[in-house]
């Protein structure tokens, strides 16, 4: 799912898995939220750069090749009660 500079949108129960990027890939984009999304198998679970104030709550994120959250140039984004495994948080 690819989002560039999106604003106050809300995404909720999608499934990506088998990505060869990004299952999430948000960028230039503030104020969306991520609700109860399941994210799979994909090299980066979610990849954020230039985004902020974004909210991610209660997503599955496993089993992502080089990491599961990468966050560049991003500030102000909530993460709560996400399941996070296999391939941990990256800041750049």
């Amino acid at each position: 799912m690819w989002i560039e500079t999106s604003f106050n949108n809300t995404f909720i129960s999608n499934k990506i898995t088998n990505i060869i990027t990004s299952g999430i890939n948000l960028q230039y984009s503030s104020n969306n939220t991520f609700f109860f999304n399941n994210i799979t198998v994909s090299y980066y679970g979610i990849r954020i750069g230039y985004s902020s104030n974004n909210n991610f709550i209660f997503n599955t994120i496993i089993n992502n090749d080089w990491c599961c959250i990468s966050l560049g140039s991003s500030s102000n984004n909530i993460f709560i009660n996400n399941i996070i495994t296999n391939g941990g948080i990256y800041n750049i």
